[in-house]
């Protein structure tokens, strides 16, 4: 379902979002789709990125220039020394290829710098070719699944879930937003 939801996102400028509650096996089971998606010519280039995986990775910056590095291969990638040219080497870097396919695990646990949660690094317009798959925190039956304002994990889900609903116009319930409990 999770493949098929984002293959049919491919060129509608929307995202496909997998959402459950922490510890419900997110990234275990991205882990297995971006092993199926490695071997699915649809898919064409597949870069994945699990948050909290590794040191260093929760990095906005370190994200996009394993990214970059990994779109622009076997070139070298553009020269970047901020963070507006990392964004824009990552958006030229997905426009180079016909078919390019984003894992990204747990967007809530990238660092707050560069304004990760906003997701202001993702292009606004997605190249036809590429497919998004996107992990957060939710689906715990409260709307969004931010709990408590107070705790700085429940306010990165928060804003990573307003930002894909004003970037992409995502709301839960849609064909895009799949609950892992519904699998």
């Amino acid at each position: 379902q999770v493949l098929a939801v984002l293959h049919a996102t491919r060129g509608r400028n929307e995202p496909a979002l997998l959402l459950a509650p922490s510890g419900h096996g997110k990234s275990t089971f991205l882990a297995g789709v971006t092993r199926v998606l490695r071997d699915d010519p649809k898919a064409g280039r597949v870069i994945a990125h699990f948050a909290g995986a590794s040191e260093g990775s929760t990095s906005i910056s370190r994200v996009l220039r394993a990214a970059i590095d990994a779109l622009w291969r076997p070139d070298a990638p553009p020269p970047c020394g901020d963070f507006a040219e990392l964004t824009s080497a990552f958006h030229e870097g997905l426009g180079r290829h016909d078919r390019v396919t984003l894992v990204f695990d747990a967007l809530n646990e990238l660092e707050s710098s560069n304004g990760a949660h906003s997701l202001g690094w993702m292009p606004e317009k997605l190249p036809p070719g590429c497919g998004v798959l996107l992990s957060a925190i939710g689906g715990d039956g409260d709307g969004d699944g931010a709990g408590d304002g107070d705790d700085p994990s429940a306010r990165a889900v928060h804003e990573v879930l307003a930002s894909l609903r004003r970037r992409y116009a995502l709301e839960r319930g849609a064909s895009s937003v799949v609950l892992l409990g519904a699998l």
